[in-house]
């Protein structure tokens, strides 16, 4: 199965955005040879090239459970309940947070996983509202503004909240200077942290499309 694996190897440095081969690689990995450092590092390709697929993250999970990953285990499984949350699939997003939360903090020694959890469970209530409220409700809003300051008070290193203050500037108020700010933090105090890094890049192809149209209107007057 090396062979495999060295096939596959071969096969992705020619095509290396290639998603199924990145796919099939990790499985390789996976399945065959046990390597669940060289799993998570093509799933992390393939959540690249596909960040909607949500068994991904569950791959990811068991990847990084293997090899005694618990931060990014967790952070895994965070991720599966966001996309689940985007999708409106409470019952999911509600079974992937438990599971993140079944990570537990005294045995693993993550106090981080503690504080997550609390600060997690507001933000799945305050989230279901706003899916439940078609216009999103400006109180609602706000309500969340200000448990991301408030949680970026007392927790400076805690790059989720980082992200979901970027995420409410982002879409909620199209602050696209004011969303980097937050992302790039988020992505400064975890440089792997997969939302910061795809609403980041999203933010710098809208710019770029924004510049485009600007440069195409300046031309059509002269």
């Amino acid at each position: 199965m090396v062979l495999s694996a060295e096939t596959y190897v071969k096969c992705v440095q020619l095509k290396p955005d290639d998603f199924d081969l990145n796919l099939e690689l990790a499985l390789v990995y996976f399945h065959n040879i046990k390597n669940y450092e060289e799993v998570a590092i093509c799933l992390k390709k393939c959540i690249e090239l596909n960040p909607n697929r949500i068994d991904l993250y569950e791959k990811l999970y068991y990847a990084y459970w293997n090899f005694n990953d618990i931060k990014n285990a967790f952070d895994a499984y965070m991720c599966m309940g966001n996309l689940y949350l985007q999708e409106d699939d409470q019952e999911n997003a509600r079974n992937s947070f438990c599971c993140a939360a079944e990570l537990d903090p005294i045995y693993y020694n993550c106090p981080f996983l503690d504080f997550s959890y609390k600060y997690f469970t507001i933000v799945i209530f305050l989230n279901s509202l706003l899916f439940i409220s078609v216009s999103h409700d400006i109180n609602i809003l706000l309500a969340t503004h200000t448990l991301y300051k408030q949680t970026i008070a007392i927790r400076p290193d805690f790059p989720d909240a980082y992200c979901d203050m970027g995420i409410i500037y982002y879409d909620e108020r199209d602050l696209l200077e004011n969303a980097k700010i937050y992302y790039e933090m988020a992505i400064k105090l975890n440089p792997t942290h997969f939302n910061a890094r795809l609403k980041f890049d999203d933010i710098l192809m809208k710019e770029q499309k924004m510049n485009v149209k600007a440069a195409i209107k300046v031309y059509e007057k002269q």
